[in-house]
């Protein structure tokens, strides 16, 4: 009993039949949504590996692959250590 009851969760038990509560709605109109969901998914799906496949072929562009013209620290944590050198000197009076 739990296992028919559970495959029909819109039938309320011993109020409205499984006959009363199928839905009106045709097999093909079900069938024609459904290939229409599968379509406009498949474009969008499409397009998107397009797009990417598309950016990794041209590769990043503009300012932010070109290297700083001045200023360029000599490590990771230079700029650091120069700008706390700057900070103490001028808190010393």
């Amino acid at each position: 009993m739990t296992t028919e009851v559970g495959r029909q969760p819109w039938t309320v038990y011993g109020v409205l039949r499984t006959t009363e509560s199928a839905s009106p709605i045709p097999g093909s109109h079900v069938l024609a949504t459904l290939i229409a969901f599968v379509a406009v998914y498949g474009i969008v799906f499409s397009g998107g590996i397009y797009y990417i496949n598309r950016l990794i072929v041209t590769g990043p562009r503009g300012p932010l692959i070109e290297p700083p013209t001045s200023g360029t620290p000599a490590g990771p944590l230079s700029s650091t250590r120069r700008a706390g050198r700057d900070i103490l000197s001028r808190s010393v009076p």
